[in-house]
């Protein structure tokens, strides 16, 4: 009896939290004032967070030889700026000139497609039906989709600049004062449940660690082999066609489907047996992410269902964008480590 009036007290809560979610969700001052949160704090949050993980190896490994991480992580940021420096020195002329060839084939692409379908309406038969207009539209808001989720969420941010600023000052202070923030968080739990959470926090950090160090190795590996298999068959604008295959790749699964979509609107617009040459070049990496290249890297750690993550990735593609899919799988794989801790420790009896 105690246990289902608890069931009932906590379903009540749920519900008179998601009615209360839902009532706010109607008034426009506070879903805007909340965008504007999220887009000023939360984001910089996520991708320090994210290049945290990143950096945070190299940064250990050199203070554990100069004796001092400040000088250590300012040594990383250098190396990370000579290395994008080098980068945009020798081949900031040529990704220029390819985004802009890029740019120029998707709207020219745009424009042949919509006067074949022009051209198809005029059909007699076809026209009765007025599908001209209908055509139109959707294509309209297909276009208008690639192009706006290239940059996902961050279309919706009012202030690019500003989180562009805060990313590097709160990546410092994570790499710095990593340790501590973990012992003050440490610290405001109860003494007697502190062992917990110190479990909880280890399993938590390693995960993120294995599967955000991973997925980026992951990516690179499989952007040269993408580049090079476009370079082979003679794809157009192949470096950045390369370059946005990776950075999808960083969403386990979809991202790949993702990424091969530019490249395949461009082998369109050259001929049928280009299409397949991708469509193959597509195969054999997603057969070598999924047989070879991931087994290796991540291993056992993160075995998560294919299903789960589908379900995960499309659902946070549809509400939060790019970053939302970005960051489903580790929120999900945190959230599965501290339930998995807690259902020990009750077995257990701590």
């Amino acid at each position: 009896m105690l246990k289902e009036n608890k069931v009932i007290r906590f379903l009540i809560i749920l519900n008179l939290v998601l009615l209360g979610i839902f009532l706010l969700g109607r008034v426009d001052y506070f879903t805007s004032t909340l965008k504007l949160i999220l887009s000023i704090f939360l984001v910089p949050m996520l991708l320090a967070g994210f290049l945290y993980y990143l950096l945070r190896p190299m940064v250990r490994y050199i203070t554990n030889l100069i004796h001092s991480r400040f000088i250590a992580i300012i040594i990383t940021f250098l190396a990370i700026i000579i290395l994008w420096g080098i980068v945009f020195y020798f081949g900031g002329s040529i990704i220029q000139i390819q985004f802009s060839n890029l740019i120029n084939q998707y709207s020219n692409y745009y424009s042949s497609a919509r006067n074949s379908i022009n051209n198809v309406m005029e059909i007699p038969f076809l026209s009765r039906f007025n599908l001209r207009e209908q055509v139109v539209v959707i294509m309209q808001s297909i276009f208008t989709g690639i192009k706006n989720n290239l940059l996902g969420f961050f279309s919706t941010l009012t202030n690019i600049g500003t989180i562009l600023v805060l990313i590097p000052f709160v990546l410092f202070y994570l790499l710095k004062d990593d340790e501590f923030i973990y012992s003050s968080l440490l610290k405001l739990v109860p003494e007697k449940k502190r062992e917990r959470i110190n479990n909880i926090f280890v399993k938590t950090d390693n995960t993120l660690a294995v599967y955000i160090g991973s997925q980026v190795m992951i990516a690179i590996v499989l952007g040269f082999i993408t580049l090079l298999g476009y370079l082979i068959i003679g794809l157009p604008n192949a470096l950045i066609l390369a370059f946005i295959a990776m950075v999808t790749t960083l969403i386990p699964f979809i991202g790949p489907i993702l990424g091969s979509i530019p490249a395949i609107f461009i082998a369109v617009t050259e001929s049928l047996l280009l299409v397949v040459k991708v469509l193959l070049v597509v195969i054999i990496t997603q057969q070598l992410e999924n047989n070879i290249i991931r087994p290796q890297v991540q291993g056992e750690m993160l075995r998560i269902h294919p299903l789960i993550i589908i379900f995960l990735v499309l659902t946070s593609i549809i509400l939060f964008g790019f970053l939302g899919a970005l960051f489903s799988i580790p929120f999900y794989a945190v959230i599965r480590v501290i339930f998995q801790e807690l259902r020990e420790s009750r077995q257990t009896g701590k």
